[in-house]
C-alpha cells in the first residue's frame, strides 16, 4: 500500500512539472519594416477639409483642386477632442471602440498629446493644367510644400494602375512625420490616387479624391522546439498605434490567412503560440510577450463537437462519430459558389479512391441553399459525407469553426487532432504523404 502511494505521488509529481513545462514564455524583438504594405491593410480615405494654411506653391497650376486631411494617431485625436470637450463621455467611448477593443494607457495618451499635439496632416490634390493628378503632402506638419512632398499622376498612370494594381513607374511613398524637442514618430504610406468609393457629390470631388495605404510593418523571428517562427506585425486600423496591432504567423515558409489579435490562439502540429502583450520601445522597435504551449491547446478548433445538417438526410448530426473510425479524416470546407473548390474536387475522389482503407472525406459546405448542394453531390457522384451550412445565418458558426478561405483543407487524425490545414492542390499533395505514411 505504501508502495502504491509512494507510486502516486512521483507519478502526480511528473505530470505536474509536465504540466508546468506546457507554458513557456518569451519575449521577442520586432522591428519595423519599410516598403510592404500589410495583407491585411485597410485603405484610409482621406476626409474633406473646408480649409486650412497649406500653401499651394507657385509652381502648381491648379485647374481645380481640393483640400484633405488625416491623422497619423487616430486614438490620440480622440483623447485630445475629449479632453477639449469637443466630445462627450458616450461618443468618446463609441470613438474609441472603432479603431480597438484593448484596454488604452490613459498616461501614455496624455503623455503623447503633451509631446507632439495634434496628429493631423493635411493635403491638397487637384488637377492641373495638363490634366495631370497632383497631390501636395504636408508630410512634415511644416505647413509648407517641398518638392519632395509634390505627387504627379499622369493620366497613363492610372490607367496603367487601373490595369496592373502597381505602380512601378511612379513615386507614391511618403513617409508621414511628426517631430518634437526630443522625440520623433514616423508613418510610412502610399498614395493611390484613386477615387475609394463609387458616388461623390460631383465630378470634380471623384477627380481630386484619393486613399493611402500603410506601407510598413513589424518584423521578428523565434525559434520554439527548435522550429523557426518568423512574425508580422501589422496595425488593424490605419495608424501604428500599438493598441491595435494584430499578426500573422510564418511556419515552414508559409504564412498563416488567418490574422490574430492579442491573446489569441495560433496552432499548429507542436504548439500553441499567444501574443499576451506588446511594449512599444521607441518609433521602430517593439517587443512582444508570448506564451506557447506544447502540445497545442487547440482551443480554436471546434470541428467534431459541432451539429451540422447531413445534406442526404437533411437530419441535424454531431461529427463527433467519426472519431471511432480509428481512420485519418479529411475536412473539405467548400461551396458551389466557388470554382477553385470545384475544380479539386477531382484530386479529392483521387485520395479517396487510393487511401478508402485508411482515410474518410467530409465535406463541409457554405452555401445559401442545401437543396442546391444535394444537387450538386448527386450530379457530380460525391460519395462521402456531405453537410451544410447556411452562408445566410449570422449564427457565427464558421466563425467558430475559423475557416478564412475557400477551400479550406484540414486533416485530423481519429482522436480529432489537427495534422495539417491548407487550400492548394500542393497542400492536398502533402496531405496524401501524411495519409501514405
Amino acid at each position: 500500500m505504501k508502495e502504491y502511494i509512494l507510486r502516486s505521488i512521483i507519478l502526480s509529481a511528473f505530470m505536474l512539472k509536465s504540466i508546468c513545462l506546457c507554458a513557456q514564455h518569451i519575449e521577442i524583438s520586432l522591428e519595423k519594416k519599410l516598403g510592404r504594405v500589410p495583407q491585411s491593410t485597410s485603405s484610409k480615405p482621406v476626409s474633406d477639409e473646408d480649409s486650412s494654411a497649406l500653401k499651394i506653391p507657385n509652381s502648381i497650376h491648379f485647374k481645380f483642386y481640393n483640400r484633405y486631411y488625416t491623422y497619423i494617431a487616430p486614438i490620440e485625436e480622440v483623447f485630445r477632442k475629449h479632453k477639449a470637450g469637443e466630445l462627450d463621455s458616450a461618443e468618446f467611448i463609441k470613438r474609441l471602440k472603432l479603431y480597438t477593443h484593448y484596454k488604452i494607457d490613459s498616461s501614455l495618451m496624455a503623455t503623447n498629446l503633451k509631446t507632439f499635439g495634434s496628429s493631423i496632416i493635411h493635403f491638397v490634390a487637384g488637377i492641373d493644367e495638363n490634366d495631370n493628378k497632383i497631390i501636395l503632402a504636408d508630410a512634415d506638419q511644416s505647413g509648407d510644400i517641398s518638392e519632395n512632398e509634390i505627387f504627379r499622376f499622369t493620366q497613363s498612370d492610372i490607367a496603367e494602375f487601373i490595369k496592373d494594381q502597381t505602380f512601378d513607374k511612379v513615386r507614391n511613398d511618403i513617409v508621414l512625420r511628426q517631430k518634437s524637442f526630443d522625440s520623433e514618430r514616423t508613418l510610412f504610406v502610399r498614395i493611390v490616387p484613386l477615387p475609394p468609393f463609387n458616388k461623390y457629390p460631383n465630378e470634380q470631388k471623384k477627380l481630386t479624391s484619393f486613399y493611402l495605404l500603410r506601407n510598413e510593418d513589424w518584423e521578428g523571428s523565434c525559434s520554439i522546439l527548435e522550429r523557426r517562427y518568423n512574425l508580422f506585425f501589422e496595425s488593424k486600423q490605419f495608424s501604428n498605434e500599438i493598441q491595435t496591432l494584430q499578426f500573422r504567423v510564418e511556419d515552414r515558409g508559409v504564412i498563416s490567412k488567418k490574422i490574430y489579435g492579442l491573446n489569441d490562439e495560433y496552432n499548429n502540429d507542436e504548439i500553441s503560440l499567444i501574443v499576451d502583450s506588446v511594449r512599444k520601445l521607441n518609433d521602430i522597435k517593439i517587443n512582444a510577450f508570448i506564451t506557447y504551449h506544447s502540445p497545442p491547446l487547440r482551443h480554436n478548433d471546434t470541428t467534431f463537437s459541432m451539429f451540422l445538417s447531413n445534406v442526404k438526410t437533411k437530419k441535424i448530426e454531431s461529427l463527433k462519430p467519426f472519431l471511432n473510425s480509428n481512420k485519418y479524416i479529411l475536412v473539405d470546407y467548400w461551396g458551389t459558389w466557388c470554382k477553385p473548390c470545384i475544380e479539386k474536387i477531382p484530386h479529392i475522389k483521387d485520395i479517396q479512391s487510393r487511401y478508402k482503407e485508411k482515410l474518410i472525406v467530409i465535406s463541409i459546405a457554405y452555401d445559401y441553399q442545401e437543396a442546391a448542394v444535394d444537387s450538386f453531390d448527386e450530379k457530380n457522384q460525391i460519395n462521402w459525407s456531405s453537410y451544410f451550412i447556411d452562408r445566410g445565418s449570422p449564427d457565427g458558426l464558421v466563425k467558430a469553426l475559423d475557416v478564412q478561405s475557400y477551400p479550406t483543407y484540414r486533416l485530423y487524425d481519429q482522436t480529432g487532432r489537427l495534422l495539417f490545414s491548407g487550400d492548394s492542390d500542393e497542400d492536398l499533395e502533402k496531405i496524401t504523404k501524411i495519409v501514405s505514411n
